[in-house]
């Protein structure tokens, strides 16, 4: 989870899991809440990135 420019926190996911709906979701509220105060004494909203550092990695169709 980012702030700004500054990273608060990494979390490593179970690959078995990404792909089950709400997954991803429990992680994002589980870090806003950790993280509540410090969101609250920002005017930005916090961003999440999610990287497959190893293995497959989908490709994306550009044709649309």
């Amino acid at each position: 989870m980012y702030l700004q420019n500054d990273l608060l926190e990494a979390v490593p996911l179970d690959r078995e899991r990404v792909s089950i709906p709400g997954y991803l979701g429990k992680i994002k509220r589980d870090l806003k809440e950790k993280y509540k105060e410090t969101l609250a004494a920002s005017a930005e909203a916090p961003e999440f990135l999610v990287v497959a550092l190893s293995g497959h990695v989908p490709e994306i169709n550009e044709e649309g």
